[in-house]
């Protein structure tokens, strides 16, 4: 069973030299991410571990292009350079990791595996309290009035 520590110590040394310009941080970071994505650590498949690692390499080396994106090195003529390869590379990644779901979509997770419901995906619209019944009759003020809640936990709307 691999653990969220393992398999960090397994990014940080596939990562090489790299490193220098990571931190702890973004390790636990890109986890986080690539767990919201796939699965959740520990995991015994090794299936499912090399896609939690991809993913979470992905997320470190987007993490890379964003801290380059700025940069202007005049002096070592590398002008977007490396921003570009990184770019190119996270990218990359992205069109693996979707084939892979499409070759292989049954190992993916999808909503319905997830502890979410759908009436908590989105936001919440809540009634002013002003109703009126099938004939346009305010019902406003009547006992039976209750405010709407849209959508519902119960499924009703």
């Amino acid at each position: 069973m691999t653990t969220v520590a393992e398999l960090t110590e397994i990014i940080t040394l596939e990562m090489k030299s790299l490193e220098s310009e990571l931190e702890n941080d973004d390790y636990v970071n890109a986890l986080n991410a690539a767990q919201w994505e796939t699965w959740s650590l520990p995991l015994t498949d090794n299936f499912k571990l090399y896609w939690v690692k991809e993913r979470a390499k992905r997320h470190l080396f987007f993490m890379l292009a964003t801290g380059q994106a700025m940069e202007f090195k005049v002096k070592t003529y590398n002008l977007g350079e490396p921003f570009k390869h990184l770019s190119d590379t996270y990218k990359a990644m992205d069109v693996l990791f979707e084939k892979a779901k499409e070759d292989f979509p049954d190992a993916f997770p999808v909503l319905g595996d997830s502890a979410i419901n759908n009436y908590e995906l989105f936001g919440t619209y809540i009634s002013s309290g002003f109703q009126y019944n099938a004939v346009g009759k305010d019902t406003t003020y009547e006992s039976s009035n209750s405010i709407i809640i849209t959508p519902s936990s119960d499924g009703d709307n």
